[in-house]
Protein backbone atom coordinates (compact mmCIF):
# COMPACT_ATOMS: atom_id res chain seq x y z
CA UNK A 1 0.00 0.00 0.00
CA UNK A 2 1.02 3.45 -0.65
CA UNK A 3 1.91 5.45 2.69
CA UNK A 4 1.36 9.62 2.53
CA UNK A 5 4.33 11.52 2.94
CA UNK A 6 4.60 15.45 2.87
CA UNK A 7 7.68 16.75 1.25
CA UNK A 8 8.31 20.63 0.47
CA UNK A 9 9.79 20.87 -3.28
CA UNK A 10 11.81 23.47 -4.31
CA UNK A 11 11.55 24.10 -8.32
CA UNK A 12 12.24 26.32 -10.70
CA UNK A 13 9.41 28.26 -12.48
CA UNK A 14 10.18 26.86 -15.76
CA UNK A 15 9.63 23.52 -14.91
CA UNK A 16 5.95 22.50 -14.51
CA UNK A 17 4.31 21.27 -11.45
CA UNK A 18 3.73 17.63 -12.47
CA UNK A 19 7.53 17.32 -13.73
CA UNK A 20 8.98 18.06 -10.42
CA UNK A 21 6.43 15.65 -8.91
CA UNK A 22 7.74 12.89 -10.88
CA UNK A 23 10.82 13.64 -10.25
CA UNK A 24 10.62 13.76 -6.46
CA UNK A 25 8.84 10.31 -7.02
CA UNK A 26 12.32 9.23 -8.72
CA UNK A 27 14.35 10.41 -5.42
CA UNK A 28 12.11 8.12 -3.38
CA UNK A 29 10.58 8.70 -0.06
CA UNK A 30 12.99 10.32 2.91
CA UNK A 31 12.24 7.72 5.02
CA UNK A 32 14.64 4.67 5.19
CA UNK A 33 11.64 2.25 6.55
CA UNK A 34 9.62 3.48 2.71
CA UNK A 35 10.34 2.42 -0.78
CA UNK A 36 9.71 4.33 -3.99
CA UNK A 37 7.28 3.75 -5.90
CA UNK A 38 9.29 4.60 -9.09
CA UNK A 39 13.35 2.77 -10.29
CA UNK A 40 15.88 4.83 -9.33
CA UNK A 41 17.63 6.05 -12.75
CA UNK A 42 14.42 6.69 -14.13
CA UNK A 43 14.64 9.11 -16.69
CA UNK A 44 11.81 11.54 -17.35
CA UNK A 45 12.30 12.23 -21.10
CA UNK A 46 8.85 14.89 -20.86
CA UNK A 47 5.63 16.23 -18.96
CA UNK A 48 2.68 17.93 -20.09
CA UNK A 49 -0.63 18.55 -19.80
CA UNK A 50 -4.05 18.85 -21.43
CA UNK A 51 -7.56 18.89 -20.49
CA UNK A 52 -6.81 17.58 -17.15
CA UNK A 53 -4.93 14.76 -18.76
CA UNK A 54 -1.18 14.38 -17.57
CA UNK A 55 1.47 12.51 -20.34
CA UNK A 56 4.43 11.23 -18.87
CA UNK A 57 6.86 9.71 -20.67
CA UNK A 58 9.60 7.92 -19.21
CA UNK A 59 12.58 6.19 -21.10
CA UNK A 60 12.38 2.09 -20.22
CA UNK A 61 14.29 2.23 -17.12
CA UNK A 62 10.37 2.55 -15.26
CA UNK A 63 9.93 -1.15 -16.02
CA UNK A 64 12.91 -2.40 -13.88
CA UNK A 65 10.65 -3.10 -11.35
CA UNK A 66 13.32 -5.33 -8.64
CA UNK A 67 13.16 -2.72 -6.32
CA UNK A 68 9.42 -1.21 -6.70
CA UNK A 69 7.17 -1.41 -3.90
CA UNK A 70 3.78 -0.46 -6.20
CA UNK A 71 3.16 0.02 -10.09
CA UNK A 72 1.40 3.00 -9.23
CA UNK A 73 2.80 6.63 -9.86
CA UNK A 74 -1.06 7.95 -10.53
CA UNK A 75 -1.96 8.90 -7.25
CA UNK A 76 0.50 11.18 -6.31
CA UNK A 77 0.64 13.08 -9.29
CA UNK A 78 -3.29 13.24 -9.25
CA UNK A 79 -3.16 14.22 -5.29
CA UNK A 80 -0.49 17.08 -6.09
CA UNK A 81 -2.02 19.13 -8.79
CA UNK A 82 -5.46 19.91 -10.74
CA UNK A 83 -4.58 16.47 -13.12
CA UNK A 84 -7.86 13.69 -13.08
CA UNK A 85 -6.13 11.49 -14.93
CA UNK A 86 -2.39 10.12 -16.01
CA UNK A 87 -0.91 8.62 -19.18
CA UNK A 88 1.83 7.19 -18.78
CA UNK A 89 4.13 6.27 -22.05
CA UNK A 90 7.31 4.84 -22.23
CA UNK A 91 9.57 6.15 -24.48
CA UNK A 92 6.80 7.48 -26.57
CA UNK A 93 4.77 4.45 -26.28
CA UNK A 94 1.54 3.14 -24.76
CA UNK A 95 1.49 -0.39 -25.79
CA UNK A 96 3.31 -1.95 -22.59
CA UNK A 97 1.46 -4.13 -20.40
CA UNK A 98 3.13 -2.58 -17.18
CA UNK A 99 4.34 -5.48 -14.15
CA UNK A 100 1.94 -8.09 -16.44
CA UNK A 101 -0.73 -6.31 -14.94
CA UNK A 102 -1.64 -2.76 -15.91
CA UNK A 103 -2.68 -1.42 -19.53
CA UNK A 104 -0.85 1.91 -20.30
CA UNK A 105 -2.84 2.35 -23.24
CA UNK A 106 -5.06 4.59 -21.59
CA UNK A 107 -5.25 7.14 -19.38
CA UNK A 108 -5.32 5.62 -15.25
CA UNK A 109 -7.45 7.31 -12.60
CA UNK A 110 -6.53 7.51 -8.66
CA UNK A 111 -7.00 4.39 -6.93
CA UNK A 112 -7.85 5.07 -3.29
CA UNK A 113 -7.94 1.38 -2.38
CA UNK A 114 -4.12 1.24 -2.21
CA UNK A 115 -3.02 4.24 -0.13
CA UNK A 116 -2.91 3.56 3.88
CA UNK A 117 -5.66 5.00 5.78
CA UNK A 118 -8.10 5.84 3.18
Amino acid sequence: RLVKEKVNVRYSSSVSREKALVEQLIKGPDSDNESAVLPEGTKVLSVSVKDHICYVNLDAGFLDTTNVMNPEVVNSIVDGSAISRVQILIDGKTDITYMGKINLEKPLSRNPNIVEGE
